[in-house]
């Protein structure tokens, strides 16, 4: 069964015999040029760890600039040991939860990061999901502590603006997204838009679970009232 994936990378990485592990994705393209680094790294290492920053490519060939696309440094060349997990308290956008000394590499690896619109809002809306859910026990989202109270409008709007719109002031103006001209605006928009998806379902959740919902009844007296 699908226990997310950062249990299923966690499960990988049991299974890995090598002296050393590359952490790459299916949307990714390691370079020649970062291959041959990655050889002369690992016959005399230095560290046990060594960073590589994404090189994220937009709608297919628009480079990413700035924001926290460009350069987006994680550690994917790890020594294979105890120590090379997963973050499991992240279950979207998993990141290694290695801490040790480590290096840099100069190469970076090619992101194929959402080749059309379509496949963005697609996968936005299935990790939206994840997000919501995680939120019940981990309250956490990106840099925001969420203390969401859905019985206070007040508490529940700060959380449907304020934090989108300081993602957004953060990642194209702060971290000079805006270098990407209009991708860079565009992929900005639609990250906000996720912090609202993601903050919207675990509102909704929240209600639910708090029965906070009217009854059908009372949805349908409350219009006959309003037409009064």
């Amino acid at each position: 069964p699908w226990s997310g994936f950062h249990k299923q990378r966690n499960f990988a990485l049991s299974k890995c015999t090598g002296e050393w592990i590359l952490y790459v994705d299916s949307d990714m393209e390691a370079t020649p040029e970062l291959l041959n680094e990655i050889y002369t790294t690992i016959k005399n290492p230095t560290f046990n760890a060594y960073y590589l920053s994404y090189y994220n490519l937009f709608l297919g060939t628009y480079p990413l600039i700035g924001g926290d696309w460009f350069p987006a440094w994680m550690p994917m060349l790890i020594k294979n040991s105890p120590e090379m997990k997963y973050d499991e308290t992240r279950v979207v956008h998993e990141g290694s939860a290695y801490k040790g000394e480590h290096g840099y590499l100069k190469n970076f690896i090619i992101h194929h990061n959402y080749p059309t619109i379509d496949s963005m809002i697609t996968k936005m809306l299935s990790y939206t999901d994840l997000d919501a859910e995680k939120l019940k026990t981990h309250k956490l989202f990106g840099r925001y502590t969420i203390a969401m109270n859905p019985k206070s409008t007040l508490s529940v709007l700060k959380h449907l603006t304020w934090y989108p719109f300081i993602y957004f002031m953060w990642v194209f103006f702060w971290k000079r997204g805006y270098r990407s001209g209009v991708p860079g605006f565009v992929y900005a928009v639609l990250g906000t838009l996720y912090y609202f998806l993601a903050l919207t379902k675990y509102w909704d959740n929240l209600c639910n679970e708090q029965k906070l919902k009217p009854t059908m009844k009372e949805a349908v007296e409350k219009g006959f009232s309003i037409i009064k």
